[in-house]
């Protein structure tokens, strides 16, 4: 099995319930049971002895997050793909595309943090203004915890 087949089946795994919480009809047990599966036929590629230079960049890249690639099954907070951050990041790219890019480095650098600031607001269910003034004062928007 490839490794695309066996990352599409544990993100397939995701939404009928993770590792770290048992649901009712996929309990932790079977979920277990199935990341071991994958976590073995993972070994199985990985040894692989591959001739595509391709194919032995990809195995490298696996190998040195091989022990995060299942975080999503493991812990219920985590995502299975990384959507969310091409989300935060998809009006800083239009922005810059639109206006022709930035035209000092502190610019890039202000609208960066603004654009933290008011996405870790919205997140948190703050209002954008009441989260700028808030780190003006001096306070952080990031709840302790």
């Amino acid at each position: 099995m490839i490794t695309q087949e066996i990352l599409d089946q544990a993100t397939a795994l995701a939404p009928r319930g993770r590792v770290g919480a048992a649901t009712q009809d996929f309990g932790r047990k079977h979920a277990r049971a199935y990341l071991r599966r994958l976590d073995h036929e993972l070994n199985a590629v990985m040894v692989l002895a591959l001739t595509n230079p391709h194919g032995r960049r990809l195995r490298k890249r696996y190998g040195k997050v091989r022990s995060h690639l299942f975080t999503f099954l493991e812990h219920p907070d985590a995502p299975p793909d990384n959507d969310g951050s091409e989300r935060e990041l998809r009006p800083t790219a239009t922005y810059r595309k639109v206006t022709g890019g930035f035209r000092s480095h502190w610019g890039a650098d202000l609208f960066a943090a603004f654009r933290s600031v008011i996405g870790t607001a919205a997140r948190r269910g703050m209002d954008a203004y009441q989260a700028i003034h808030a780190v003006l004062d001096g306070e952080t928007v990031i709840q302790p915890g």
